[in-house]
């Protein structure tokens, strides 16, 4: 058992400590692949070219590249993998948002997203953002699940309707 030596501040542990390896670890996303911090040019420089190059490599418009990266980081890549599956992947679910199908599709394969709420008001915040535009998108939104899950004509009846009640309660 081991006896700490109380000091003024309290018990003094720092002849126990062990070299941590939390600083060196990378977090998801983060574009740095060194463990140092980056400086503001170079967060600056690694943006600019990124969404460059999402532009140009996946035609897609400058504010859905924008919100890939600050979204997803390095993982904007991975998103814009589904633009390459099919051309539809690149659509916007509303026009006034930097929201794709795609983005939905990556959601439902990698993060999980078990049911349109969660889409619209945890992984795009767009329910609490633009209360107006959730009926709108929440058709091609229930369309994206009944492909990717499988639903048949009844489950997406049943789905659609218990998504558009809890939408109501919520008094948008």
């Amino acid at each position: 058992m081991k006896v700490y030596k109380k000091s003024e501040n309290g018990y003094d542990i720092s002849q126990y400590k062990s070299k941590s390896i939390t600083p060196e670890l990378r977090l998801l996303g983060q574009f740095n692949k060194n463990s140092g911090p980056l400086t503001e040019l170079e967060r600056k420089s690694i943006k600019f070219q990124t969404v460059d190059y999402l532009t140009q490599r996946y035609s897609i418009p400058v504010d859905v590249a924008k919100h890939l990266i600050k979204t997803y980081g390095d993982r904007a890549f991975d998103v814009a993998k589904f633009f390459d599956k099919d051309p539809k992947n690149k659509e916007k679910i509303h026009e006034k948002h930097p929201y794709t199908i795609g983005e939905l599709r990556y959601a439902i394969t990698y993060e999980m997203s078990m049911k349109p709420g969660d889409f619209i008001f945890r992984r795009t915040r767009l329910g609490f953002l633009d209360s107006e535009s959730i009926f709108q998108v929440l058709p091609k939104v229930m369309d994206v699940y009944a492909q990717e899950y499988k639903w048949n004509d009844e489950k997406k009846a049943a789905e659609t309707k218990e998504n558009y009640e809890k939408i109501k309660q919520m008094n948008f």
